[in-house]
């Protein structure tokens, strides 16, 4: 007896009922599939580029954080350095010896002033030789004068007249810088005025106002104003030996005008009397 044919395992095809060709074609061969493919594609672009115009914050509409804001700078001034912008040619005396003491402060805590600070008619704040000016009054008037362009800078950041800039220099007091000081200098540039926030090097030749208050930076005939509060500012520029920041002190107005000041002559090692506008020809010595 003949055994009966092997049965096939379940499912399998039929040999001779064979798919057609066309129906063994994988599916994403076809023209159809790949149309589905390129849609595909598209939607996902779609969606990439609409992430990305939320802020690319996963979804969240969140924007991205701002880059933060430069850091504030301040300018570090040598004393016989003509420094940014000059106005002038420098007009400037010898400075001080280097030797010379600091003078014994008691400063109020920094405030508006971005330092702590000193009246302008604290006695000895300031030096100078007597009988000499540290800053040539009438060279400097000369050089301003001599440019209309700068004499009209000069006098908007002073808040005068122009033709009355030889007068407001006259009414200014020749006078040297004993600590490192902090103040927002004036420069000149392209035409106008600029404005920067300064520490001037002890020694600095400058002249005070009838309150104590530097108004004027002789090495390089620049205006000085008042300082600003720079919180968290950096230093620009070379540091001079012996600089301390925690040391530097801002000159706020004496509480009334004054006649005369106190200097300090460290050639003498003696303080003289200074009468307000004055060059040096009336200075006395203080017993």
């Amino acid at each position: 007896m003949t055994p009966p044919p092997p049965r096939e395992p379940p499912g399998a095809p039929d040999p001779g009922h064979a798919p057609p060709a066309h129906a063994r074609r994988r599916w994403w061969t076809s023209s159809a599939g790949l149309s589905a493919l390129a849609a595909l594609g598209a939607a996902a672009l779609v969606l990439a580029v609409f992430l990305a115009t939320r802020g690319g914050s996963g979804g969240t509409g969140a924007p991205e954080k701002s880059p933060s804001p430069t850091r504030p700078r301040i300018v570090l001034q040598p004393a016989q350095v003509a420094g940014q912008d000059a106005f002038t040619a420098g007009t400037a005396g010898d400075p001080p010896p280097a030797d010379a003491p600091a003078p014994t402060l008691t400063p109020e805590p920094a405030g508006a002033y971005g330092a702590p600070s000193v009246s302008g008619g604290t006695r000895a704040l300031y030096g100078g030789t007597k009988g000499r000016a540290s800053c040539d009054v009438a060279e400097q008037t000369r050089y301003l004068t001599e440019d209309p362009g700068k004499a009209a800078a000069f006098a908007r950041v002073a808040v005068i007249d122009t033709d009355g800039i030889g007068r407001y220099l006259k009414s200014l007091t020749p006078a040297l810088l004993r600590a490192d000081t902090r103040v927002t200098g004036h420069g000149y540039a392209d035409g106008s005025a600029t404005s920067f926030a300064a520490v001037l090097e002890k020694g600095t030749a400058v002249l005070v106002d009838e309150r104590g208050v530097p108004r004027v930076r002789c090495a390089g005939g620049n205006p000085l104003s008042a300082p600003e509060a720079a919180e968290g500012a950096g230093h620009s520029g070379q540091p001079w030996p012996g600089f301390r920041a925690s040391e530097v002190v801002a000159v706020r107005p004496a509480p009334k005008a004054h006649r005369s000041f106190v200097l300090y002559d460290a050639d003498r090692d003696e303080l003289f009397r200074r009468p307000v506008g004055t060059r040096g020809a009336e200075d006395t010595w203080v017993e």
